[in-house]
């Protein structure tokens, strides 16, 4: 488990404060300022699927099994749909879709690609901790990778 960022970054935004630009008017992530173009890297390993987003921009989604990680703002992306492993390089930062400087949004939800309600979101700093259960990266069946894909392309933000 890691940050999608290296340091040096600046917290700009924590999860869960009041947020009156967010969909469900708490903010769903932690937002890292940093550099144009600085790399991105997978929190966890598990399915990537590269999604542009009108609101979350070139956004990164990773399955890991148990949990979509969403990578948000992103400047480009850095590789194809499939496999990722923790700490490979997803994306370069940017400030795409609904953005007020360059930075990394990560949030992490149970629900998929886009999610319906606030209470599918968890604290990335309780997720870092280990207070959550990973299963370390498995390989979704094909079923769930289909829903997974159904998600991403026919679903309205």
């Amino acid at each position: 488990m890691r940050r999608p960022v290296n340091a040096p970054y600046t917290i700009t935004t924590e999860f869960g404060v009041p947020d009156s630009y967010a969909k469900f008017g708490y903010h769903s992530g932690v937002d890292y300022a940093v550099p144009i173009n600085r790399p991105i890297y997978a929190p966890a390993s598990g399915e990537l699927l590269n999604v542009v987003s009108p609101t979350g921009g070139n956004m990164v989604t990773i399955y890991d099994g148990q949990f979509m990680h969403r990578l948000m703002h992103n400047n480009s992306f850095s590789r194809a749909n499939g496999r990722v492993n923790e700490g490979d390089q997803v994306a370069l930062a940017g400030t795409t879709g609904l953005s007020t400087g360059v930075h990394c949004h990560w949030d992490i939800n149970g629900e998929g690609v886009y999610p319906t309600t606030f209470k599918s979101f968890i604290p990335p700093a309780d997720w870092l901790a280990g207070k959550y259960q990973n299963n370390g990266g498995q390989t979704m069946n094909q079923e769930a990778g289909a829903e997974l894909y159904r998600t991403a392309l026919f679903r309205e933000p």
